[in-house]
């Protein structure tokens, strides 16, 4: 009796701290208004000195949001030092017996934020192109490594996912390996940097044929660590597409272009025949007890909210960018990383369907504990009232306790059921990557934003200095 009474006190216990708790969309309101109008490095002060406290459960997501704010605005120092701790406990973090028990009563804003599959991965992207900015190619190779290595341990430990290798990681790891060996002094050195980065873009080859760069790039390093037999595999396949400036240098654009998706409610429960149907058959064949049964529940889940969240697209009105360079249109940024697609394709076609068989098995727990709670009422109602010389009423006045606190308390845990809509907000749609060989010298460089109908919606000029040998890099962010 002592065991149940307990079990009905945490359980209620834990439904006012979630009615208590302040959402995340709303703990995000104004930083995230601050950094849609351009306020980067004031949103990660105002996020980070309001919200992020250490030890909360939405710590490891603030950093990220934090990490990237200070990306777009080009602080990469601060930004690595904040996405280097993201990242650390996006590896360690773990939920403890007690809240992942919380978890499955309740909802899993209870627990701390673990971060999506590919909001793990991205971590690791920006760390890496924050340390291409930075100069610092070999530990931006190690960053670029960690992305694909995450998502061959995401193929290998979960079924059904089907992510692939990241091919914005890969041609910016081959990148980085460039930049290694235009630092090496040793020859052999150097030729292995040049042999790893060949590799990489012949991988890419495979699983992107069509990328406009590539032809350039596989020749390149054909010839430099003299490979000539692909040299000439590679200029019969292309054409000729090495004939470079002498002395040249590199513009390199990596543009982060609008708002990825973001979760929200899928609306009511029971509007979902999946879960109708899945929740019937579950309560029909469940032991329910203090007065519930699987027609009353199913009654009251008509004002139950679906706890699976779903992905919803925000705006991106850019399609691509045109560079042009001293008025002539010499490239185009192409989409190296969908990463609005792959939040949502992946989680529809793969994580919601399974999530419906774990939600429907986690209700059925709490509408056992619902029920044990009455039952312990019950029993503990007759035994107050015999004590009292009130025997003659005891069985009907536990009868009517234990119904009205298993309904009062499914009608609580009903009210909980709550999607955790906790996502990183401030990612773009797509990440995309725009390569120009030029002489060195000083350029008027017009960045042009075409829109999906292939009109210049605006445009942006830059005066930028291309050194001899040098990689020049350019970071642009979209926010509409």
């Amino acid at each position: 009796m002592k065991k149940r009474l307990t079990i009905l006190f945490v359980i209620a216990l834990v439904i006012v701290n979630v009615a208590c708790g302040v959402s995340y969309q709303k703990l995000m309101e104004k930083p995230e208004a601050m950094f849609y109008q351009g306020q980067f490095k004031e949103a990660a002060r105002e996020l980070y000195k309001e919200h992020g406290s250490v030890g909360s459960k939405d710590e490891m997501l603030i950093l990220m949001e934090c990490g990237l704010m200070l990306n777009a605005a080009q602080d990469y120092p601060n930004s690595t030092k904040v996405l280097m701790k993201a990242g650390k406990m996006a590896d360690k973090i773990n939920i403890s017996i007690s809240r992942e028990a919380a978890g499955l009563l309740l909802d899993q804003t209870m627990t701390n934020y673990k971060g999506e599959d590919f909001e793990r991965v991205l971590i690791h992207m920006y760390l890496g192109i924050n340390f291409l900015f930075m100069k610092k190619p070999n530990e931006a190779r190690i960053e670029f490594k960690k992305v694909n290595d995450v998502l061959k341990d995401i193929k290998v430990s979960s079924s059904g996912k089907t992510y692939r290798q990241n091919v914005m990681a890969m041609y910016l790891s081959a990148i980085a390996f460039e930049m290694s060996a235009d630092l090496e002094d040793s020859e052999k050195e150097k030729f292995g940097d040049w042999q790893t980065a060949y590799v990489s873009y012949k991988q890419i080859a495979e699983l992107e044929p069509r990328l406009p760069m590539l032809p350039t790039d596989l020749q390149r390093l054909a010839k430099f660590i003299g490979d000539n037999e692909d040299y000439r595999k590679w200029v019969g396949r292309y054409g000729r597409r090495d004939n470079l400036p002498k002395d040249a240098g590199e513009f390199i654009m990596i543009y982060q272009a609008g708002r990825s998706a973001i979760k929200v409610s899928r609306g009511p429960l029971l509007s979902d025949q999946t879960f109708n149907v899945g929740l019937n058959v579950a309560l029909r064949s469940a032991s329910l007890a203090g007065g519930l049964t699987a027609v009353a529940v199913m009654a009251a889940l008509n004002k139950a909210e679906n706890p699976i969240p779903k992905w919803q697209r925000r705006a991106n009105n850019i399609s691509h960018m045109v560079i042009n360079v001293n008025g002539v249109d010499l490239g185009r940024t192409v989409m190296l990383n969908n990463i609005e697609d792959t939040a949502i394709q992946t989680f529809d076609d793969t994580e919601y369907p399974a999530l419906v068989k774990k939600t429907i098995a986690g209700m059925v727990v709490k509408l056992g504990a619902s029920a044990a709670g009455g039952f312990a009422v019950k029993h503990l109602t007759k035994f107050i009232l015999k004590q009292a010389g009130l025997g003659s009423i005891a069985d009907a006045g536990g009868n009517l306790a234990g119904v009205a606190a298993g309904a009062g308390i499914m009608t609580g845990l009903i009210a909980s059921l709550k999607p955790d809509l906790r996502c990183w907000h401030t990612l773009p749609a797509n990440l995309q990557l725009s390569r120009l060989f030029l002489p060195a010298g000083n350029y008027n460089i017009k960045i042009k934003f075409i829109d999906k109908y292939g009109r210049i919606e605006r445009f942006t000029e830059h005066q930028v200095q291309i050194g001899k040998g040098q990689k020049t890099f350019f970071n642009f962010r979209t926010l509409y």
